[in-house]
This record gives structure tokens, sequence and C-alpha cells, in this order.
């Protein structure tokens, strides 16, 4: 399939070329902003509109060139034969997770990889070879994930290689380094910075390893001092820190972090042993119920795994995100990720995400990029059938719940798949029978 970009027959794009990017789908488009890093899909009528120069709805996304004519104002993503697109996948990922190391200074209780302090990680070529890739076939996102990417020796290469490519870039770390690391990180281009706290100083360290805490809170105190910079806080729930979440939204919202985004316990990699740690369908309703009181108490953004108390206040919505998360999880469908052995998979959390049982390779990873070009494993949907097929891997429950689609996209298909051995299982943290 031969792509190109508007303005640039070549099909290769050198740095950021214009603010919008427009990309070909199977039926429309996704436009994304590569400045607030968020994508609305474009219907097929506008579509066409937006190419015949037409569109007064899409005007913005035209400019005057030299000499007083009307240009396109964006990157533009085409290919030959649309129609042999997949029809449950996007033409390609929107964000992609690439795990550029597994090694970590840390040794968290939660991890979901067991990334520890001397493990593999990807050359520097590689991860070149595939942001020259992504570029070309229209990835809005560049996700970099580890381990602990900041161990990295050429992380701040990446992110510049990454940036001149046109990528929007973000980072997901612990955020456990050196105030000479946050300033490069400042200095970097990077968009969006994740990291994680589990609770209040006693438990986070608990989970993550004593003084984490402080130096948590002290370097994205600083890296606040960037405005521009969104700050997200992941927090993972459990029986022993759920009603924390006031304390950790409180400290979020005084330091001026953007998003916390609530994460029930998974049991992959290392919290597999954690099982007895799991939240119970009452607790979970009590998260939300925290979560819809805490949303109107800090300026905050809180996001809810599973968002259906109060549809009408849900600030998951107005989180601006470079995926729709309409129909289900993205992962596999908008979003792919790559680990250090070359593995290509949907979901970072899953058991495809680690080395480890072949009944779980073969469920949820899609190929190799050993064996396969990264193109030719998202295109092929009969690869990612965990993720794409609803008859395999969505709950009938949550087909039929007046929520599904409106404030939640079903059960996660690897809480599923941990806990009952079934992708299509009930998801054991729902609580909508409770309502």
């Amino acid at each position: 399939m031969k792509q190109s970009l508007a303005g640039n027959d070549s099909g290769l794009m050198i740095g950021p070329k214009n603010r919008y990017k427009l990309r070909e789908e199977r039926e429309g488009a996704s436009l994304f902003d590569t400045q607030t890093c968020s994508t609305v899909h474009v219907c097929e009528k506008d579509y066409l509109d937006i190419l015949r120069y037409t569109s007064e709805k899409y005007s913005f996304l035209f400019k005057k060139g030299e000499y007083g004519e009307v240009v396109r104002g964006f990157d533009h993503f085409r290919i030959a034969s649309r129609y042999t697109l997949p029809k449950d996948a996007l033409s390609a990922p929107s964000k992609v997770y690439i795990e550029i190391t597994r090694r970590c200074n840390l040794n968290c209780k939660n991890c979901y990889n067991r990334s520890s302090r001397e493990d593999s990680e990807i050359p520097f070529d590689k991860i070149k070879s595939l942001i020259d890739l992504f570029a070309q076939k229209g990835v809005f996102e560049f996700r970099i994930t580890g381990g602990e990417p900041t161990s990295h020796p050429k992380l701040f290469e990446v992110i510049k290689y990454a940036h001149q490519a046109g990528l929007v870039v973000s980072l997901s770390t612990n955020c456990i380094f050196s105030p000479a690391i946050v300033q490069k990180i400042k200095d970097s281009g990077v968009k969006t910075i994740i990291t994680s706290l589990d609770g209040d100083k006693k438990y986070n360290d608990s989970i993550r390893g004593k003084g984490t805490y402080d130096v948590i809170l002290r370097n994205l105190a600083d890296l606040r001092m960037d405005k521009s910079l969104l700050l997200k806080v992941n927090m993972t729930l459990d029986k022993k820190n759920y009603k924390m979440l006031e304390t950790v939204s409180k400290v979020c919202a005084e330091i001026g972090v953007n998003v916390i985004n609530t994460n029930p316990l998974k049991l992959t990699g290392r919290a597999d042993s954690r099982s007895r740690k799991t939240l119970s369908k009452e607790q979970m309703y009590a998260v939300v119920k925290q979560v819809s009181r805490i949303r109107k108490k800090y300026p905050v953004k809180v996001q809810t795994y599973f968002d259906i108390i109060d549809e009408s206040c849900s600030s998951s919505k107005e989180v601006v995100s470079s995926l729709f998360n309409k129909v289900s999880c993205a992962a596999g469908i908008e979003v792919a990720a790559v680990n250090p052995a070359g593995d290509v998979y949907g979901c970072v959390v899953s058991p495809g995400s680690g080395y480890g049982l072949p009944v779980d390779k073969k469920l949820f990873v899609a190929g190799n990029l050993g064996s396969d070009d990264f193109m030719s494993i998202w295109l092929d949907s009969s690869r990612w059938v965990a993720y794409r097929d609803f008859s395999v891997n969505k709950c009938k429950d949550c087909l039929s719940c007046k929520h599904y689609s409106k404030s939640c996209f079903g059960n996660c298909i690897v809480t599923s798949y941990v806990h009952n051995g079934r992708l299509d299982a009930p998801d054991p943290y729902c609580f909508a029978g409770l309502l």
C-alpha cells in the first residue's frame, strides 16, 4: 500500500509540517490536533468536502499560500485502496507504546511486566526505524514506556528523533530521577508525562520502595513549572488503598496535575501474586462514588474504569485524547504496543507483554517484528481476534447494558481472562448490577 503526505510525494516527513494530521480511514478520516493532542472522526461526506476544498465546517484546515491561493494546512495520509483496510480497526494505530527497555530502578509490587534492574532494551537504530515507519503511516502519538525509560542511554535522542519526525511524544515514567533529568524532560518537547502514585506516603512506599513518594511529588512539582506539559497520574486500586483516592486527589490538585486515572489492580506480571488484594464489586462501586464527589471538590480530572453513576458529569469524556474509546478498549483497535523482544500486541498490561506462557502469547500477541513487518501485522485482523472480535471478547451482559458505549466500553479482556480463563467472562469489578 502506497501512502503519501500532502505536499510531499515521497511519503517521508521531516519534522512537524502542520498543526493538524488527517488520516484516511476505511470510512471517513481521523483528524488529530498536535497542539491539543485530541482526535475527532470526520465523516465520509465531510472528508470528501475537505479533499474538494469545499468544507466550511473544517475551513480551519486551510490557509492562504504564497500567492493568495487556498492550500491545505494539514498533513494528509492516504492509501491507494482504502477498502482493503480492516473493518474493525483504524488504518494505522493512533498511538503506539514502545517499551524501549525492561531495565528499571524500582521493583514495584504492582508491575505488570516484572521490570528489573538488568534486562533487555531496544537498540536506538531499531527505534529510529520504527519512528520512520510510524511517521509515514500517520501514527499520531508515540508513547515511550518501559521498564523505566529514563534508564535507556539514548532516551533523549529517541524523543528528539520522534519529535523531528512529526510525532507527538508522551513519556510513561516512575518519576524517580534527578533534577537534571527533570530539566532535560522539560527541554525535550514531550507533551505528556504519565506516572504513578498509589496512596499516601506510607502505602505508596510499601508498593514502590522507601522514599519514592517524596521524590515523585518533588519531580511532579518541578515538571509542573512547565505549563505546557500535561501531567497524568495513574493510581492502581486494591483493598488497602481504594479509600485513599481523595488523599491522592488533594495532593495532585495542589501540585497542578491535570488528570488522575484510576486502575483496578490487574493480576499480570509481578502483580499476579496479589490476587487476594483485588477489589470487590462493592468496593469498586465505593471508588466511583468517591470519584463523583472528588470531581466537584478538586480541580483535577479523574477518570474511572466504570463511569456509570453520574454520566452527565463524567470528566473521563473531558480528558483530551488521541483515542476514541467508544465501543471497546482501544487496545488492538486504535493502539498497538511493542516490547524489547519485538512482540506486537494490543495492551501493555496483558499477559502478552511478558515472556510468559505460550497460551498467553497465542491469545494476546499479534506478531513479532523479527519475522513480520509492523503494518502487515496491524492490518491483518485474524491476528487480533482477542482485541477486535466482539463475539469472542465482549461479555454478553456488557453488550446489552444501557451504559455500554455511553460511559463504559465493557469488560476488560485481560481482567476477564486472568480471573475466569475467558476473554468474554463478566468483569469482576463491574458493579452495574448493584445500581
